[in-house]
Order: C-alpha cells, then structure tokens, then sequence
C-alpha cells in the first residue's frame, strides 16, 4: 500500500479508526522505526497489544507470509483487525496469525525463543503486572532477539533476561508534534 496525504487522512477519519485510536498513522511509524533498527522481511515478529491491527498493518506487508503474530488481550480489537482491517488491506494470503490472549495470566502458547523481534507500543504501561509480562515475551524471544518497547519500559527487565540496549525519543513522521520514547532489549542467551 502506498501511503498518500490524501490517503492517510480518509484512514483517520474512518469510524473504526476513531474508536481504536485517532492516531492510526502511528503504525508507519512503528514500521518504520523497527526497519530502521534492523527487521528484515524474513523475521519472525510478535506484536504483543496489537490492538485493532494499527501497526499490523503495516508490518504484514513487509513481512514473509506466516512471519507476523498479534497478540491481544481484548476480543473487541483483535475481531476488529481479523474482520475488519485484514480484509479491508487484502492481508490474508499474507497468513498472519492473531490470538487472543491476556500476556498477564498464563505463558503466551507460542513456541520458546521462536521469534526475532517483538514489538510492545504503550503495552506494559497499561499492565497490572509487568514484570510477568516481560518474562512471558523474554521466554518467546530468541536469544539475542529484540524486544521493542514504546511509552514506558518494562520493570524487572533484566530478571527477565532482558538487557537494555538503548533508549531513543524519536520524532512521528506523520503525527504532528508527536515525540515516541523507544525502549530497545536484548534477550540474553539464557533466562
């Protein structure tokens, strides 16, 4: 899909995208941010509180087909990003794979160390209990794998053999005035 100004706005103005955040446009941002930190098309990519699909998207397309998992804990949003924005953007030859899932009671069902890199924008600032969600995401991480977190890191990182990478406040490309705090980690080789 190519983005237009024209394009982007009609999005925004959507009822859908009102209802699941009026800053939409912000998932090219997430697209662009984590290409710029080094995802290849041939990841594997988990987007832990992908919502409606704002940064699924975006990510599909530029993902392999099957490499992109969304994870979310409210049926709303993710029935949302299956019924709605997957069909509307022509995503399901891509097989993206969604679950519903709150990353706080239980272990995610997914394979351990199974994915390069996982993407949490404005996730564990909204936990009850982060902690238990970062050592959930670290287990399915591949060692040396990434873990992106936006509007607040996770607390108890490193004992969830996550290490600090680095810490960047980059500026939207498309959001007038919009500054995103990225927190980058590292899974370590063991946990």
């Amino acid at each position: 899909m190519t983005w237009k100004r024209g394009h982007t706005l009609d999005l925004l103005e959507e009822e859908h995208h009102r209802i699941y955040g009026s800053k939409w446009a912000l998932g090219l941002d997430q697209k662009q941010f984590l290409i710029s930190r080094g995802l290849l098309p041939n990841h594997h990519l988990l987007d832990v509180g992908c919502g409606a699909g704002r940064a699924g998207t975006q990510l599909i397309p530029y993902l392999d087909p099957g490499h992109y998992t969304g994870v979310d804990g409210h049926d709303s949003s993710l029935s949302a990003f299956e019924h709605y924005e997957i069909p509307l953007h022509g995503l399901a030859a891509r097989q993206p794979q969604l679950l519903l899932h709150n990353i706080e009671t239980s272990p995610l069902p997914l394979a351990a160390a199974h994915f390069d890199a996982v993407l949490a924008f404005s996730v564990f600032n909204h936990l009850t209990d982060p902690a238990i969600a970062a050592r959930h995401v670290a287990r399915v991480l591949k060692p040396g794998g990434t873990l992106f977190a936006a509007m607040g890191p996770p607390p108890c990182s490193l004992d969830a053999g996550l290490a600090l990478k680095e810490t960047l406040t980059v500026r939207s490309l498309l959001v007038p005035n919009k500054e995103i705090v990225w927190f980058v980690f590292v899974r370590q080789s063991t946990l």
